[in-house]
């Protein structure tokens, strides 16, 4: 993977004087980290890493109580917790993983999404970041994958919510759009059959009219030269009868 272009292609859609505040180290550091985690994924999976923000790269203290917890991950910080995410590119996956984050009452102080062209093995190896992605999601050239990377920085969440359980819940709702995305094809072509089916069978049986409706055809029409107007459409022409002298 050719470094320079992988990063011009990461940071593609962050703000010059974003990254200007980000300094290079720490740029270099994230993406690096990002493009480990982002190595091995076998086809049609997601990769899912929350860790501890790594205290040299935010400029914050390190979380207690990391005993058992994966190594701290670098981050612009100051933030205390690290989302990264490497999955297929798809729709509604921003809305997804932040509605499910913010489920957990996470305070996201900072979201990064590069969507990526690259080229894996059959085993799912990372051989090449090509160009950033554009157009719809999901859209590839053959023999490249369009994935998208997420890089979240958490700024309060603590001990509230273990690490493992969020990354669970995280490939959860992934999972779900998937079933989602893939889905959609299908419920789209069997409503659109049914709606053809629907409009084009003229030899069903036609609706009988409802109690009490008038057809215009049937209305009474006043005789020529009787000087009456003619009943409003769909209203039916009352006869009274004519009521003796007094």
């Amino acid at each position: 993977m050719i470094w320079a272009a992988f990063l011009r292609a990461y940071y593609r859609h962050v703000a010059t004087e974003d990254l200007a505040s980000f300094g290079p180290g720490q740029m270099a550091a994230v993406a690096a980290q990002h493009a480990a985690l982002a190595g091995q994924r076998p086809q049609g999976r997601a990769l899912v890493r929350v860790a501890d923000a790594a205290p040299e790269t935010t400029g914050g203290q390190a979380p207690g109580g990391s005993g058992g917890q994966a190594p701290a991950i670098a981050a612009f910080g100051p933030v205390r917790t690290v989302v990264d995410i490497v999955t297929d590119d798809m729709p509604y996956l921003v809305d997804s993983v932040t509605m499910e984050l913010n489920r957990h009452q996470a305070d996201i102080s900072l979201i990064l999404h590069p969507r990526l062209a690259v080229r894996r093995d059959v085993a799912g190896g990372l051989h090449a970041v090509t160009v950033p992605v554009n157009g719809a999601a999901g859209d590839s050239v053959p023999g490249e994958l369009a994935e998208s990377w997420m890089h979240i920085e958490i700024a309060g969440l603590g001990d509230r919510v273990p690490r493992s359980e969020l990354e669970a819940d995280l490939r959860r709702v992934l999972d779900d759009v998937r079933v989602t995305v893939e889905d959609q094809p299908k419920m789209t072509a069997a409503a659109a059959s049914l709606a053809v089916s629907l409009d084009g069978d003229t030899g069903a049986p036609q609706p009988a009219p409802l109690p009490g409706r008038i057809e215009p055809q049937a209305l009474d029409q006043p005789g020529p030269g009787s000087g009456c107007p003619a009943p409003l459409a769909g209203r039916r022409a009352l006869h009274l009868p004519r009521l003796p002298r007094v």
